[in-house]
């Protein structure tokens, strides 16, 4: 077997070499990346800037527009509480608590001239919230005592005070009642 002997460098060269050799531009290959890069901006740009962009542009005018159309009709219903609680004086159906507790005013001057117009004369008359107040004369003592249980007869009345009751010479008495009406006996 022979052995080879290694190649010694020759005194004569003092450098190393590291060129390398290039490679010559390749259009072919560039070609097809810089389309493929040309494809993947447009895409990006299209959805992910784009149509986003044309999304809350469409959201912003439609809030302008239903913001313009709720401008509009509040404006065009600015009244509509006070006529409607106009409207509500004048319908069962719309009235507060307070009122449908209330005895309806018909009904108690069915009572008043059922009940005390016949026998007395009537000086003053006042209703409030479910209370009637009188003040009537030209009857005696002992009539009012009868109308006074005439009246708690009434399926009308919850109750009656006699204020004061005064009787003159002939007789005839000055009488000051208040009524306590309920609801619950109609």
């Amino acid at each position: 077997m022979t052995k080879k002997t290694a190649a010694i460098p020759t005194p004569g060269k003092q450098t190393m070499n590291f060129v390398r050799r290039r490679s010559p531009f390749a259009p072919g290959k560039m070609i097809p990346l810089l389309i493929a890069l040309l494809i993947f901006g447009a895409v990006f740009t299209k959805f992910g800037i784009l149509d986003p962009l044309e999304r809350k542009t469409a959201a912003y005018m439609e809030l302008n527009r239903k913001q313009e159309s709720l401008s509009a009709l509040n404006t065009r219903l600015a009244g509509y509480r006070e006529l409607e609680q106009q409207y509500g004086r004048y319908s069962y159906g719309w009235m507060t608590d307070q009122e449908i507790g209330l005895v309806s005013p018909m009904d108690v001057l069915a009572l008043v001239e059922e009940r005390i117009a016949p026998t007395a004369v009537i000086e003053n008359l006042a209703v409030n919230s479910n209370v009637l107040t009188m003040d009537i004369r030209g009857i005696t003592l002992e009539q009012a005592s009868d109308m006074v249980t005439l009246l708690e007869e009434s399926p009308l009345v919850a109750g009656v005070t006699l204020h004061s009751a005064v009787a003159d010479t002939a007789g005839e008495a000055r009488i000051f009642l208040s009524i306590l009406l309920t609801k619950e006996g109609m």
